[in-house]
């Protein structure tokens, strides 16, 4: 945002004091959820379906920052079960979290449903955040109380034109 301000945004010095902070980033195996997970490297817990994909983005993290602290926390969207595991291992190993950014999702993909029976893109993008973050709230707001942070819920939204009409899960076609 350098036309608004007059300077670039640089995340090496541009975030403030994170130290200590709790941050857990949905999605950060590529895109822009490694790209903010890189950023905030040094207080990291990353959530992923593939663990191997989890230790492969870590293992290139702590390669190029010695430091970073990135805890990985294995999710699948399409799961309120998997979901609720992950927020509590999440509760089990942190007394607060600072920053929720959801930003994983799933677009493009043949019409199917989640364990619960949404439709997958809704789900994966929607339903499972929302979950997550009531499950997380009582962390949210401890650290709410903390002097001199202010609490952070990021989500992102991604669409995709000419996916399957809603009514129609049973549909052939898929996103695309």
């Amino acid at each position: 945002m350098e036309w608004l301000s007059g300077k670039r945004f640089d995340p090496n010095f541009d975030f403030g004091k994170l130290s200590g902070k709790a941050i857990l980033v949905t999605g950060g195996n590529n895109g822009l959820g490694v790209a903010s997970v890189r950023a905030f490297a040094k207080h990291n817990y990353l959530t992923v379906r593939n663990p191997s994909k989890a230790e492969a983005i870590i293992a290139d993290i702590k390669y190029a920052i010695l430091d970073a602290d990135i805890t990985y926390l294995q999710i699948d969207l399409a799961s309120f079960d998997s979901v609720k595991k992950a927020a509590e291992a999440f509760k089990t190993s942190s007394n607060d979290l600072h920053v929720l950014m959801s930003n994983a999702g799933t677009a493009g993909r043949p019409p199917s449903l989640t364990e619960e029976g949404y439709e997958t893109h809704f789900g994966t993008n929607h339903t499972s955040h929302a979950l997550l973050t009531m499950l997380l709230l009582p962390l949210l707001e401890l650290a709410a109380e903390q002097p001199g942070f202010e609490v952070r819920i990021i989500s992102g939204l991604v669409l995709k034109a000419n996916c399957t009409p809603i009514e129609d899960y049973s549909a052939s076609t898929s996103c695309g």
